[in-house]
């Protein structure tokens, strides 16, 4: 298990990623739920991206 200062430090880096323009407009939080996600992949989209244009049906932009 992971100390209280490693799991900070593991939001922080996550954080980082998520605020920085790396992953660009198409980066989404991955669902915390696997199902959500194997739902998302049953329907042609990639989990953790948006579609290119106007996103899908029931994802919103962050």
């Amino acid at each position: 298990m992971r100390s209280v200062e490693e799991r900070g430090a593991l939001v922080k880096q996550c954080e980082m990623l998520i605020a920085s323009q790396h992953m660009g407009q198409r980066f989404k939080f991955l669902g915390l739920l696997p199902d959500s996600s194997l739902e998302r992949q049953k329907r042609g989209l990639i989990p953790g991206f948006y579609p290119p244009e106007g996103g899908a049906p029931g994802m919103q932009r962050i």
